[in-house]
C-alpha cells in the first residue's frame, strides 16, 4: 500500500505540474494583432507612430506596423503632423489625417526658439518627470554601410535614473544612470566575417562616452544648445499651431565649435512652457577621425551629422519620455575609398516606474559599445516585428 500510494502521489504531482504548466501558458501568453498605421491620403504606411495601449507605449516599424496585444479594447494613435486618434480594437489597419495637406495652407509665424528653450529649461521641474525612474523598453541598434544594413541588434532594456538628467558635478555616472541588456532578441552583425573592415579596433573615447549618456536627457541636451547659441540668433517657424500646440521648425547661426549649427523641428506647449517632441540635427564641418580597424589597417571617419529624436507621453501630469532615437552619419574612408555610413540607436521605453535610488542589477559597461557587452550564445529570438529590410538581413546572415 506504501508504495501504490507513493505512487499514486507523485503521479498526481506530477498531473498537477502539467495543468499549472498549461494554465500559466493559457493565462499569460499574449496573442498579438499586426496593426498598419497609414497616410489616409497618400495610403502611404507611417514610421514611427505612437500607440499608447493599456499604458504601455508603442511605435510603428519602418514599414509602419506595430505588434498590438489582441486583447487591448482600445489604443490611441498619434504621429508628427497628424491628428491624434482613439481607436478601437480590433483593427488590422488605422488612417491617420495629415493636419495640413501642403506647405501652401500654412501661415508661417516666426518665434524666437532660445526664449522657448530658456522657459522650458526654467519650468522643466514642474512639467517633466524628474523621481528616480525605471524605464524598460526594447533597444535597436542598426549600421549601415553603402546604405546597406551591416549591423542589427534588438534587445529588451532596462534603463535606471536617478532624477532623468545628467549630472555634471559627479565623475562616476553609475550613480545617476544605469543600463542592462535583458534579452537579446536579434543580433546579426557582419563584422565576423572575414575581412571585414569596418570595425573599430580600442576603446571608446571618455568625451564620446560622456555626450552618449547626456543625451538621454532632453533636459541636457536643450542646456547644452542654450549654452552654444548664447550668443547667436536662434530662429524659428511656426508652420502649424492646433490649440496650444504649436509645430515649429529652427535652425541656428554657425557656431565657433566641432557643431556647425543646429536645425530641426519641435512640438511646444505654449500653456505648460514644455516641449513635448524635439528632433534636432547637429550639422558638423568637417571631423576627421583616425582608427585602426580590426585588420589593423587604417581607416578615418569624417563625421557630417548627429541627429537626435526625443518623444514624450503625458501622464498625472508630466511628460515623461517615451523614445529617443540617436542618429549618426559619416563618410568612411578606407583604402581611398568613401563609403556612407549610418549608425542608428532607438531606445523605446514601453513602460516606467518609480523606484528607489539604488539603481539595478546586471548592469552594463557604458564605458563599452552597447554590443560589446552582448554576451556570447544568450541570443533568445523571440516574437518581435521586424521591418522586411531587417527580414531580409536576418535571412541572408
Amino acid at each position: 500500500m506504501t508504495a501504490f500510494f507513493i505512487l499514486y502521489r507523485n503521479f498526481m504531482k506530477s498531473i498537477y505540474s502539467i495543468f499549472s504548466l498549461l494554465f500559466f501558458f493559457l493565462f499569460y501568453t499574449q496573442s498579438y494583432i499586426n496593426v498598419k498605421i497609414i497616410d489616409s491620403e497618400s495610403r502611404t504606411p507611417i514610421r514611427e507612430a505612437k500607440i499608447i495601449s493599456n499604458n504601455e507605449v508603442l511605435y510603428t516599424n519602418d514599414d509602419g506596423n506595430a505588434l498590438v496585444p489582441s486583447q487591448n479594447k482600445e489604443i490611441i494613435v498619434s504621429a508628427i503632423s497628424y491628428e491624434e486618434i482613439n481607436v478601437k480594437m480590433p483593427v488590422s489597419e488605422i488612417e491617420l489625417s495629415p493636419i495640413y495637406r501642403s506647405i501652401e495652407e500654412v501661415e508661417i509665424k516666426a518665434v524666437d526658439v532660445k526664449s522657448i528653450i530658456e522657459k522650458v529649461l526654467y519650468f522643466y521641474d514642474k512639467n517633466y518627470l524628474i523621481n528616480s525612474t525605471l524605464y524598460s523598453g526594447t533597444y535597436k541598434e542598426r549600421s549601415y554601410v553603402d546604405n546597406e544594413i551591416h549591423k542589427l541588434l534588438i534587445a529588451d532594456i532596462n534603463l535606471w535614473t536617478l532624477e532623468n538628467k545628467f549630472d555634471y558635478k559627479k565623475e562616476n555616472m553609475d550613480s545617476f544612470v544605469q543600463m542592462n541588456l535583458d534579452n537579446i532578441r536579434y543580433y546579426k552583425t557582419r563584422k565576423e566575417e572575414a575581412n571585414y573592415p569596418f570595425s573599430q579596433k580600442g576603446t571608446k573615447d571618455k568625451n564620446d562616452i560622456k555626450a552618449f549618456v547626456q543625451r538621454f536627457f532632453l533636459y541636457n541636451q536643450l542646456f547644452i544648445m542654450h549654452y552654444y547659441t548664447k550668443n547667436l540668433k536662434f530662429k524659428g517657424n511656426i508652420i502649424n499651431s492646433n490649440g496650444d500646440i504649436q509645430e515649429i521648425t529652427f535652425k541656428s547661426e554657425n557656431m565657433p565649435d566641432e557643431v556647425l549649427y543646429y536645425e530641426g523641428k519641435m512640438l511646444y506647449n505654449k500653456k505648460n512652457n514644455a516641449i513635448t517632441f524635439l528632433e534636432v540635427n547637429h550639422i558638423q564641418p568637417k571631423t576627421i577621425r583616425n582608427f585602426k580597424n580590426n585588420l589593423d589597417k587604417d581607416i578615418s571617419i569624417n563625421t557630417i551629422s548627429f541627429k537626435i529624436i526625443y518623444d514624450f507621453i503625458k501622464e498625472n501630469g508630466k511628460y515623461i519620455p517615451s523614445k529617443i532615437d540617436m542618429d549618426y552619419i559619416a563618410d568612411v574612408n578606407y583604402e581611398n575609398k568613401n563609403h556612407p555610413m549610418i549608425q542608428s540607436k532607438e531606445f523605446i521605453f514601453h513602460t516606467h516606474n518609480k523606484v528607489d535610488g539604488k539603481g539595478i542589477l546586471n548592469k552594463i559597461d557604458l564605458s563599452k559599445n552597447l554590443t560589446d557587452n552582448v554576451p556570447t550564445k544568450e541570443v533568445k529570438e523571440s516574437k518581435t516585428l521586424l521591418s522586411n529590410e531587417e527580414q531580409k538581413f536576418v535571412d541572408e546572415h
